[in-house]
């Protein structure tokens, strides 16, 4: 589709652990609301060290 949407103001932002160098990352979204002129998209991240293999 190649379509985006400018960033206005994330609610809240979490980060629970630091990524290090190496590990793999994920990061799942899903669209919670979408109003007449805005969306409201719930996302989290994940991640695996290194070392887990």
């Amino acid at each position: 589709m190649g379509l985006s949407a400018p960033t206005v103001f994330p609610l809240s932002v979490s980060f629970l652990r630091s990524v290090m160098v190496g590990d793999e990352g994920s990061i799942f979204t899903r669209i919670a609301r979408v109003g007449r002129t805005s969306l409201t998209i719930r996302a989290e991240a994940w991640r695996r060290d290194d070392s887990e293999g």
